[in-house]
């Protein structure tokens, strides 16, 4: 269990960020203050695989730095724990953060599941369905649905009979 959880979580942190995030806007109430995320490094505490409304929480590796980093004035800057970064321009509208990454046109939405003073957990806006066949999702939906089926199995959870699958990150401020 422990290789599967650290070497699964980078990756699934990755692609979380990086390509599942909805392209189109949610309809979320209420609204969450932007001075509430600005100002602070957000660091990856875990990930929650959401399973039919349940969540099942994988922590990360210790070792594990991505940060998530919103300025005051506008620009972003997310650090993966390899070391990599992406920077762009972010705003905040209700609970949803309309990111653009420098050097990309493609505008990506990320829900706020939750925002306390020290701990945010945002949510891909894309829900994976189930009663779909895996050939039919695009290639990054296959991809997160094959690491969520694989952890899903290694804990003995049987997901033949969900319908829906999403994938949350929770963050804190050290």
């Amino acid at each position: 269990m422990s290789i599967l959880r650290y070497s699964i979580l980078p990756a699934l942190l990755f692609i979380f960020v990086f390509t599942s995030c909805s392209k189109k806007k949610d309809d979320v109430t209420p609204s969450v203050n932007r001075a509430d995320l600005i100002g602070k490094v957000w660091t990856a505490t875990s990930i929650d695989f959401v399973l039919d409304g349940k969540a099942y929480n994988l922590p990360t590796d210790p070792s594990d730095t991505s940060t998530w980093e919103f300025k005051d004035n506008g620009s972003f800057v997310f650090k993966d724990s390899d070391g990599s970064s992406d920077s762009g321009k972010w705003e905040l509208s209700d609970k949803q953060i309309k990111v653009t990454y420098d050097g990309s046109t493609d505008v990506e939405y990320i829900s706020i599941v939750s925002l306390e003073s020290k701990k945010l957990t945002i949510k891909s806006g894309e829900e994976l369905d189930l009663t779909k066949k895996p050939e039919d999702y695009t290639e990054d939906q296959r991809f997160v649905y094959e690491l969520a089926s694989t952890y899903f199995s290694a804990i003995k959870v049987d997901i033949s009979k969900s319908k829906k699958f999403s994938v949350q990150g929770n963050f804190t401020v050290k």
